[in-house]
């Protein structure tokens, strides 16, 4: 099984961990299964972030509900908008290096 990862990063016994951290309901177990998840990654280091530059999301006024956070994993599923309307813009500003 391919890990779910972005960069493509596979082993076999993380996809273990994995599936066994998902099936345990004791959450104790769980803690276990992802510290040893995180050695194992942090051991073969599939890649190092050298720089993470801050964001920025502009978004009408008249829109609520977005979710902004600093991964830029937004979601907009709960967005909607508001009746009234004003050519003023939300800015939101996002530091990953202080998230």
């Amino acid at each position: 099984m391919l890990s779910p990862s972005c960069k493509g990063f596979s082993n076999p016994q993380v996809d273990a961990l994995l599936e066994a951290a998902r099936a345990s309901s004791d959450e104790e177990q769980r803690l276990i299964y992802y510290f040893e998840i995180q050695e194992l990654i942090f051991e073969e280091s599939p890649s190092v972030v050298l720089n993470q530059n801050r964001a920025y999301v502009v978004l009408q006024s008249n829109i609520r509900g977005a979710e902004i956070n600093s991964t830029q994993a937004h979601f907009f599923g709960n967005a909607y908008f508001v009746e009234q309307f004003n050519l003023k813009f939300d800015f939101h500003r996002i530091d990953r290096n202080n998230a």
